[in-house]
């Protein structure tokens, strides 16, 4: 029972994991940089999403790891196989994802908007929640 509600809880984190990769890469097709108000109205958007999508992915994520230490302790090894072959799949795609996100932080900007964009990016690395 412990190991299915470990699968299903899982899925529900890799589902936002590619929820979010897919906007951050919709974005990055559509913008390759921000050259209007409606570029970066639409990144303000991406970001919000983002952000949102990490405040529901917090608690799951600490529910995931207590979930993980306690197949371990039930389980034993085949507890941690489980969450290994889980775990590091969903840890690759991440680390891949995680580099869509930086590329929408980084892109070439219209002076008249850089201020504006440079502060949505860092509420979007080092707020909860966003300000914006």
């Amino acid at each position: 029972m412990m190991i299915m509600g470990y699968v299903v809880l899982w899925l529900l984190l890799l589902a936002l994991s590619l929820w979010g990769r897919r906007e951050t890469m919709a974005f990055l097709n559509a913008h390759p940089s921000i050259g209007s108000a409606e570029a970066l109205a639409t990144y303000k958007t991406l970001a919000r999403r983002n952000m949102y999508l990490a405040a529901a992915y917090l608690p799951l994520g600490i529910a995931g790891v207590a979930l993980a230490v306690a197949m371990a302790l039930s389980y034993g090894l085949l507890g941690i196989v489980v969450v290994l072959v889980l775990s590091v799949p969903s840890l690759v795609l991440s680390q891949r994802s995680k580099v869509y996100e930086v590329r929408a932080r980084s892109l070439a900007c219209d002076p008249s908007l850089e201020s504006e964009y440079a502060r949505v990016s860092e509420t979007w690395v080092k707020k909860l929640l966003p300000d914006f």
